[in-house]
C-alpha cells in the first residue's frame, strides 16, 4: 500500500509542476474565489456555523489554487490562507487593515507584470532576433488577406495616387 501511495504522489507531483498556471490565469482564479468569500465582510461580523464552514472552504479552495499557482502569488495565497484560518477561529483582530494591504500588494503585482508583459510583447515585436509563434496567427491572418477592393471615386483615386507618389 505504501509503494502504490509514493508512486501515486510521485505522479501528482510530476503532473502538477509540468501544469503550473500563468500569472494571469492564477489571478483571475485567486479573484474569482475571493470575490465569492467576501472576507472583508466576514471580518467585522460574528460568524454562524455556516459562514464558519463557507470560509473553511474557502481555505480548501485556496490551497488547490495554490499547488497550481504561480510562483509570484503562492505568498499572497498563503497569507489569504492565514488569514481564512483566523476569522474561522473568530481572531478578527487587525485582519481589515492585512486585507487592505494585501489587496494593495496584489494590485502593484499585477500592474508590473502588465508591464512585464506589455515589454516582453514590444521586444518580441521588434527586437527579438528569432520569433515565439505567438503572434503568427495574427500576422498569417493580415497577410493571406485578399486586396482589398479600392473604391473608384474621385476623391479616392486621388488620394491612392498621392499616397503612390509619396512612397515611391
Amino acid at each position: 500500500m505504501e509503494k502504490l501511495w509514493r508512486s501515486r504522489l510521485a505522479n501528482f507531483a510530476i503532473t502538477q509542476k509540468s501544469q503550473l498556471l500563468t500569472f494571469a490565469d492564477t489571478e483571475r482564479r485567486l479573484s474569482e474565489v475571493l470575490k465569492a468569500a467576501q472576507l472583508e465582510k466576514l471580518v467585522n461580523q460574528k460568524l454562524s456555523p455556516a459562514q464558519i464552514t463557507a470560509v473553511k472552504d474557502f481555505a480548501q479552495r485556496l490551497t488547490l489554487i495554490g499547488t497550481a499557482a504561480h510562483p509570484g502569488l503562492r505568498p499572497d495565497i498563503a497569507e489569504y490562507q492565514q488569514i481564512a484560518e483566523l476569522i474561522s477561529a473568530g481572531k478578527r483582530k487587525g485582519l481589515a487593515r492585512r486585507l487592505e494591504r494585501l489587496a494593495s500588494t496584489r494590485r502593484r503585482a499585477v500592474a508590473r507584470m502588465n508591464e512585464i508583459d506589455d515589454y516582453m510583447n514590444w521586444f518580441e515585436a521588434t527586437q527579438s532576433k528569432t520569433k515565439s509563434g505567438v503572434f503568427a496567427d495574427y500576422l498569417r491572418t493580415a497577410t493571406d488577406r485578399p486586396a482589398e477592393h479600392r473604391r473608384r471615386d474621385a476623391l479616392s483615386v486621388y488620394l491612392d495616387a498621392i499616397e503612390q507618389q509619396t512612397h515611391d
